[in-house]
């Protein structure tokens, strides 16, 4: 059943939504509610189908309401982090669901963002709409809009392509997506490094920033490497 937190997450999601409305991120002042309403809407969805079917959702939420749960990355990180928002506002099953899925919805925007962005020209009106309506696709709501690793990680994911856009503005959200993303899913945190050293090696930047790139990835592998090999339970 909803609660009061469940109607302060609704708040909060409308709250995010009205700044990106003002800001004009997805290019219109409406899309961002839209989109808002659509991915609740979804959130709902699979909150009633997993009370029928068998789900991670489910397995999260009885985790978190049974005895105290340490802190780690993958699964550990989402029941900690439920146990958490079950404590501090005591949700519901449904409250969480809305708390979560507010992490797909701004993935969702910030998708929006990008593509608009690393379009090749500044695209038109008709296109920019055109655009817009890929984000309405259902499998896109469907699994980011539950409690579970999947609306965190695309975020997480998301937030750290579209800081590589203008990564000498976005640093903050580089961090923050690279954190999100290692704490879900260690082993795809380490292929976006990789992929993003050997994308500024090969790219147009100045030697000088090349090497210092490559330098700097080399360093956060030679930090992030054991700890990826430990959560796969790899040897070597």
């Amino acid at each position: 059943m909803l609660t009061i937190s469940g109607f302060f997450f609704l708040t909060l999601g409308l709250f995010i939504a009205s700044i990106i409305s003002v800001r004009r991120s997805l290019g219109s002042r409406w899309s961002p509610f839209i989109l808002f309403v659509y991915h609740v809407g979804a959130s709902l969805f699979y909150w009633q189908w997993s009370l029928r079917t068998p789900a991670d959702a489910c397995r999260y939420y009885r985790a978190a309401t049974g005895d105290e749960l340490g802190f780690g990355p993958g699964t550990k990180f989402i029941e900690w982090l439920t146990q958490k928002t079950y404590i501090i506002f005591s949700s519901s099953y449904l409250d969480c669901f809305l708390l979560f899925q507010i992490a797909g919805f701004i993935g969702l925007c910030i998708m929006g963002r990008m593509i608009i962005e690393a379009f090749p020209v500044p695209p038109s009106l008709r296109v920019r709409r055109l655009l817009i309506a890929l984000l309405f696709l259902p499998g896109l709501h469907f699994w980011t809009c539950a409690i579970g690793k999947d609306s965190l990680i695309f975020f997480g994911i998301t937030l750290y392509l579209w800081s590589l856009l203008n990564l000498k503005t976005r640093w903050l959200g580089y961090v923050v997506g690279f954190g999100v993303t290692f704490l879900i899913r260690p082993h795809i945190a380490a292929f976006l490094l990789i992929a993003t050293v050997m994308g500024i090696f090969s790219g147009r930047m100045k030697w000088r920033w090349r090497i210092l790139g490559l330098l700097a990835g080399i360093v956060v592998c030679i930090l992030t490497i054991p700890l990826v090999m430990n959560y796969l339970h790899l040897d070597s």
